[in-house]
């Protein structure tokens, strides 16, 4: 992990992730280093990166995941925190709860299922603010 810290923000195609993505970002204060990535574009590298993650999507098993839920089994990342979001449904929060289970992050609770923009943003600053483990 680098000295500057950084945030990875992987959320599936919707609009209304990617609003939720933005809703994070106003959220974060003082030197985070963000990367916004849709799963489509996802690579092993952007979350080998970060030192906090955030995992969104409207629905469980979004298309471009696909690469995603291949990666995410086969890497370790103790050490690192995530945030758990939907801005549809606890069945999405529950798949990507299932996905990232095994790869030793460290899952902050609670997880998420809003589309209010001011209730993303204090539950991300939360997380990035959670300093114990």
């Amino acid at each position: 992990m680098s000295n500057l810290e950084s945030i990875l923000i992987l959320t599936d195609e919707e609009l209304s992730s990617r609003e939720a993505a933005l809703a994070i970002v106003a959220g974060i204060f003082g030197g985070w280093k963000v990367n916004i990535v849709n799963g489509n574009g996802f690579s092993g590298t952007d979350i080998l990166a970060a030192d906090i993650c955030f995992f969104g999507c409207v629905n469980p098993h979004p298309e471009g995941f696909s690469h995603f839920e291949k990666v995410i089994r086969h890497i370790n990342l103790t050490l690192r925190r995530c945030g758990i979001f939907s801005c549809k449904s606890q069945a999405a929060v529950d798949y990507l709860s299932v996905l990232v289970k095994d790869c030793g992050i460290k899952i902050e609770t609670p997880t998420l299922v809003s589309t209010s923009a001011s209730e993303i943003k204090i539950w991300a600053n939360t997380i990035i603010n959670n300093k114990v483990r």
